[in-house]
């Protein structure tokens, strides 16, 4: 967790799960993130509540698209697995461009269904993770970090 520097020890030390997203979304751009990122809630399929991270680029580079969206997710992806352990998986992920020709990685990575072509560039944790606690719960810590 050390290589997400306070931000990261903040996140650690939330009362759970939800509480460290929105951090990580609070100050996302203190991490170099190269894309906008906004949380939008919504039901899932299954009829859970969820949240989604939408990333959405400044100004349209079609070229870096994927780049920017691979790096984001899939360092986002290992965040929430140190948060939570490696059981951690989206309920899915979307993405507004064509698949690559390694498509079948990012299914390996994230361990669920993921769409090419879709409206927005979204991965979508089911509600049931957002109330997990934070092994290492300390509201003060968390506050002071902040």
């Amino acid at each position: 967790m050390g290589r997400f520097g306070l931000l990261g020890l903040a996140m650690m030390t939330a009362e759970d799960f939800g509480e460290a997203l929105r951090m990580a979304m609070q100050f996302a751009a203190i991490t170099g993130a190269l894309m906008e990122l906004e949380i939008d809630t919504q039901a899932l399929d299954h009829g859970d509540r969820g949240v989604a991270m939408v990333a959405r680029m400044g100004t349209p580079e079609p070229d870096l698209e994927p780049f920017l969206c691979e790096e984001l997710f899939a360092s986002s992806l290992m965040l929430c697995r140190g948060l939570l352990g490696a059981q951690f998986t989206p309920a899915l992920v979307e993405l507004s461009y064509p698949a690559p020709a390694y498509a079948d990685e990012y299914r390996c990575l994230f361990g669920c269904e993921v769409r090419f072509d879709a409206p927005a560039n979204r991965v979508v944790v089911d509600g049931r993770w957002l109330g997990m606690p934070m092994p290492a719960a300390n509201p003060a810590t968390a506050q002071q970090l902040l």
